[in-house]
């Protein structure tokens, strides 16, 4: 989990990056003669995603502070609940691991 988050907010951030990227490029295209087009992204408020993201983020919520084996024990159950559930309900797993369904696409006319 260590390496998982981290990854996935890095395929966030690229994807939000290459929205701001496309839009340069669509200020120069004329939608209509005095118009362009502008792409926007907003995080998906999806329970499944949601509820995901908390999972992911409160397996290891006491890293570099305590270092207990009541810690270290609660979050080895955190994790191993998360990998079970990724080995028992694939259409979740690959909805919630898929970061494209973190956010929430549209598109906009702007002067």
């Amino acid at each position: 989990m260590l390496v998982l988050n981290p990854r996935l907010k890095t395929q966030e951030e690229e994807i939000k990056t290459k929205i701001e990227a496309l839009n340069q490029s669509l200020t120069t295209i004329d939608y209509t003669p005095s118009t362009f087009i502008k792409l926007d992204s907003e995080t998906n408020r999806d329970p499944e995603i949601r509820n995901f993201k908390l999972m992911i983020r409160d397996c290891l919520p006491d890293v570099g502070k305590i270092d207990n084996s009541e810690s270290n024990e609660a979050s080895f159950h955190k994790i191993k609940a998360i990998i079970e559930k990724f080995d028992k309900e694939q259409r979740w797993t690959e909805k919630v691991t898929d970061v494209r369904n973190w956010l929430t696409f549209s598109a906009s006319e702007k002067i």
